[in-house]
């Protein structure tokens, strides 16, 4: 069974409802305005709605709960999809039979939501594509998800979203669903991807000895737990002050694609307090602005304006502002920001277990650097040093090294053929928008070593060879107090044994042995 039928706020409100929440009931909804707005944004004209649809994370919260009740509560759900053009059924009928090709609509396709039967809590699975309105948007949480439509293979960029259902699960478990579905996307470790109800049964009983369903929210330590059983392991960040420090951690962990859990407070005038989980899966860069030269370490983080990500109370891929004071414009006060504050109040990090080297003992490491350079070039700065630290995959990272061209890079393959660890720290350091070195830490080390793998220089021979040579004649007596860690020397020789092979005369001596 299935009807197709052009998009408009009444046929997309019709198509949300159910026996169990009327029209009425779903135009009330903060979600229904936000989908109509999000629809509206990526060119939605058409919908098919395919009836009896069976979902695997509904069937499972079904089992849990639903089918226990005294009502007799549906296990079929409907399947809502969205198309860019505008077809009728015999059109759409056509293609289903193979008798007009499918291109149109496989170019078209825009996602879909999975309307679960049950009351008031409607909406199900969801993927809808990210809507790139500029280049500068980054949607790293995004995966490609496969979708096959009576047979129609169909593909969309998103990342899953669902609609907290408060009797199985709350914000912190809808949060946590949609990022395991980011985690699991490219990664070889065995990420199980769970309903919703799994999640909350796996964050046991809450510290006040509460029951688990009806789930009336999770605690952070339940949500360590849960995250835990699911094949991951936890960073909690809450250090303060948090707003330039959150795009710091958020720009640092963007690289391996795990969606990002911020638990915010939400403040009213009448001094009401309540808390709420989002999953952070994208974000917003402005262009590199020119950066006097300060006395503080600079970092490309301070560039971004805005995060994307998944609110269980309102939609996918909501935007969220940061405001002068490192407050945050969200859809739950943007249309009046006086009205209630919303602020970050712990970052939730979720990575791989081979993962054992955090952002907080790789920055003191940037900032020794940053020490050592801006002091060498002192005198020619113009601009200040700025740093990108980014954890990556060892793959990602070589797949940005087949660029480069090796008559200028000497080392290129050496550096694409030895063996490296799986994940690695990238700190970039730039001026204006010109790289100068990256910096590789191994990830998977042990905090107390050397951690540094590689540097890589894009300056001319004649700034290695300056940089060289006041790195021997200017050695420091107190390295200790620059790189904050017992490896300091070893540190310190690092850059300098690395920037040497860079250096023209070592260029030289490979050129003359290849030969």
């Amino acid at each position: 069974m299935y009807q197709v039928v052009s998009f408009t706020e009444s046929s997309l409100a019709l198509c949300l409802s159910n026996d169990f929440t009327t029209v009425f009931d779903i135009q009330q909804k903060p979600h229904f305005a936000y989908l109509v707005s999000y629809l509206g944004q990526v060119s939605a004209s058409t919908i098919v709605q395919e009836e009896n649809y069976i979902s695997k994370d509904y069937l499972h919260d079904y089992t849990s709960y639903y089918s226990l009740c005294f009502k007799a509560y549906p296990k079929y759900c409907k399947r809502i999809h969205f198309f860019r053009h505008s077809f009728d059924t015999e059109a759409f009928e056509n293609v289903i039979e193979g008798t007009e090709p499918p291109d149109s609509f496989i170019a078209n396709y825009l996602g879909f939501i999975v309307v679960r039967p049950i009351p008031h809590t409607v909406i199900g699975f969801t993927v809808l594509k990210t809507h790139q309105g500029s280049p500068d948007m980054n949607f790293w949480g995004a995966k490609k998800y496969s979708v096959n439509l009576f047979g129609l293979s169909l593909e969309v960029l998103s990342l899953a979203f669902q609609e907290q259902d408060s009797v199985v699960a709350a914000c912190a478990t809808a949060a946590m669903w949609s990022m395991l579905h980011g985690a699991a996307q490219n990664s070889n470790h065995t990420i199980l991807l769970k309903s919703p109800s799994e999640i909350t049964r796996d964050a046991g009983n809450s510290s006040d000895g509460n029951r688990l369903f009806p789930n009336k929210g999770l605690e952070i330590s339940q949500i360590s737990e849960s995250i835990i059983k699911s094949g991951l392991v936890s960073e909690i960040k809450d250090k303060l002050p948090i707003g330039s420090y959150a795009k710091k951690i958020i720009n640092a962990y963007s690289g391996i694609g795990i969606p990002i859990i911020l638990v915010v407070e939400i403040s009213d005038q009448d001094s009401k307090h309540e808390y709420h989980a989002i999953a952070v899966c994208g974000h917003q860069k402005q262009l590199s602005a020119e950066v006097v030269v300060d006395m503080e370490v600079s970092f490309m983080s301070d560039n971004i304006t805005k995060l994307y990500g998944h609110d269980d109370q309102w939609g996918p891929f909501v935007s969220i502002a940061f405001t002068d004071d490192d407050k945050l414009i969200t859809p739950w006060n943007e249309d009046n920001p006086a009205g209630s504050d919303v602020e970050i109040r712990s970052i939730i990090v979720s990575v791989y277990p081979k993962i054992r080297i955090s952002y907080e003992e790789i920055e003191p490491l940037v900032t020794g650097y940053d020490f050592i350079l801006s002091k060498i070039f002192n005198e020619y700065l113009k601009q200040d040093l700025v740093w990108d630290i980014r954890l990556v995959m060892n793959k990602d990272y070589k797949q940005m090294l087949q660029e480069m061209d090796p008559e200028l890079y000497p080392k290129k393959l050496q550096l694409l053929t030895e063996s490296r660890p799986k994940y690695i720290w990238v700190a970039s350091c730039y001026v204006s928008e010109i790289k100068i070195l990256d910096f590789t830490f191994d990830a998977t080390g042990v905090a107390q070593e050397m951690l540094g793998l590689n540097v890589i220089s894009y300056l001319d021979d004649s700034l290695n060879d300056y940089i060289v040579n006041n790195l021997t004649e200017n050695r420091p007596g107190n390295m200790l107090s620059i790189f904050k860690s017992f490896s300091s020397e070893q540190y310190y020789n690092f850059l300098q044994d690395e920037l040497m092979t860079f250096s023209s005369e070592y260029s030289a001596m490979l050129s003359e042995a290849r030969q």
